[in-house]
């Protein structure tokens, strides 16, 4: 599978090399350490190294979004290999780890400081500024698609309205509160980790599998949380899966549908995955 299919960065507007850092898990990392860990993130998203850059992303989704402490290995692993089949993640996790990105304690992969943490989830947020999602009527950036659905929203006077310092920190991260529940729009290209968020419904925008799959079929049945809280959208080929009751959702695909022609309908793959496990049964009357 092509990782860079779909999803075409501007990244000449991103700069910096690819040194390394010794990040110090005892302690915050200096300026100098930052600089290097950043550093090694830009050039990561210069070449749209999501083998690289997913696992991070997910580490830091932990901390800052979820309040997770750490990450098991074995949980990223199944949706890796969906999407790079012929990499290792160990060794990957292996480069992180020397890169000072990550750090292991406790048998659990984390960022080495909270601090590094907010500075390569800012590193990262860079991404949902300058990149672009290539819909019917155009390209546009996801920070631009986020901005047209919170105005969206106020013109509808729906009663709704964004609430963007309730996920300070994280990265490709908006939040619109609904009946007073949150609904989170998070861009995460190429997930290596689904988590349900306790107390928000989740709209992943992000590529889907293009071949059947039984990986993420297999989370959503045996984790009703999963599938009540978290629906994931692949807006550039109008595929979604949402088994979830946000108003804000349907909302959002009538944002898509009015303002950039873009309708979105099942994952045919997806969808043959859940009939398979017996979530999904379309003859049902």
């Amino acid at each position: 599978m092509d990782e860079n299919s779909g999803w075409r960065s501007e990244r000449e507007e991103l700069s910096g090399s690819s040194s390394g850092c010794a990040a110090d898990p005892e302690g915050s990392p200096d300026d100098g350490q930052l600089t290097g860990c950043a550093e090694v993130v830009r050039g990561w998203l210069m070449r749209g190294d999501w083998m690289h850059l997913s696992p991070l992303g997910a580490v830091l989704d932990a901390d800052l979004l979820f309040g997770c402490e750490g990450l098991e290995v074995e949980t990223l692993r199944p949706l890796f290999e969906v999407w790079w089949p012929a990499a290792s993640l160990d060794q990957i996790l292996e480069e992180q780890v020397r890169a000072g990105t990550l750090v292991v304690t406790g048998g659990k992969l984390r960022a080495a400081s909270t601090q590094l943490a907010y500075g390569l989830a800012s590193e990262l947020g860079q991404y949902a500024r300058i990149d672009t999602i290539h819909l019917p009527s155009g390209a546009i950036s996801f920070e631009r698609l986020m901005d047209g659905f919170c105005s969206y929203l106020q013109d509808a006077r729906l009663g709704t309205s964004p609430q963007a310092d309730d996920v300070a920190g994280a990265w490709g991260v908006r939040c619109f509160r609904s009946a007073d529940r949150r609904n989170l729009f998070v861009l995460r290209p190429f997930p290596v980790w689904l988590h349900p968020h306790q107390d928000a419904y989740t709209l992943m925008v992000c590529q889907l599998p293009d071949v059947e799959t039984g990986v993420i079929a297999s989370q959503f049945s045996h984790r009703p949380a999963l599938r009540h809280r978290l629906a994931m959208y692949d807006l550039e080929r109008g595929h979604k899966i949402n088994l979830t009751r946000s108003e804000l959702f349907v909302y959002f695909e009538r944002y898509l549908r009015e303002l950039y022609g873009l309708r979105m309908f099942p994952s045919p793959s997806l969808t043959r995955s859940l009939m398979s496990s017996g979530l999904l049964n379309l003859n049902k009357g």
